[in-house]
């Protein structure tokens, strides 16, 4: 073996192995985001996972008077009492008295009831389109199955609710 041989092959393997470190492990995966996907009103639609900070099943509702007609009561969470708002009615659709399902958000505390849970997509970024426009205040369309469902913006309907009006949602006839 020529002198030096080994000490040279050595440092190339130590360099190599260091720079190993410094690619991106991830630069060749689709980046992905978590949905839960929904029924309002007859519609399919999502929410992006992140947004979220509960989803409960036939959570024990206290109703009360409101000039909001979309609050439908309080419910206590982690000894935190939580208005609970009818998502369809803040969107335009007529009141839902079977909405079983309820999703809290961090921020503010607040809580949305929906009357159809369709389950956990976990999508490419890819198959999100971030086209603004519509009827609701949508984050964009998650393509499922080719078919479109409209991510439902929860950070603009809280700040909607906490400007003391709706979300932007169509008039809709009972």
């Amino acid at each position: 073996m020529k002198p030096g041989a080994i000490e040279e092959r050595a440092g190339a393997l130590r360099r190599e192995f260091d720079a190993s470190f410094g690619a991106s492990v991830a630069g060749d995966r689709p980046r992905v985001e978590d949905f839960l996907m929904l029924g309002v009103g007859g519609d399919p639609y999502a929410l992006a996972l992140i947004e979220i900070a509960g989803l409960h099943r036939d959570w024990r509702v206290v109703p009360m008077t409101s000039e909001a007609p979309e609050l439908v009561g309080v419910a206590g969470n982690r000894g935190t009492l939580v208005p609970v708002y009818d998502l369809g009615a803040l969107l335009g659709y007529p009141s839902d008295p079977v909405a079983r399902w309820i999703v809290t958000v961090r921020s503010p505390r607040l809580a949305f009831a929906f009357a159809r849970f369709d389950g956990h997509l976990r999508a490419s970024t890819q198959a999100v389109s971030t086209r603004q426009g519509g009827s609701i205040p949508m984050r964009g369309t998650l393509s499922v199955a080719g078919l479109p469902r409209p991510i439902i913006d929860l950070t603009a309907v809280a700040d909607a609710i906490s400007r003391g009006g709706r979300a932007k949602g169509p008039a809709r006839e009972p």
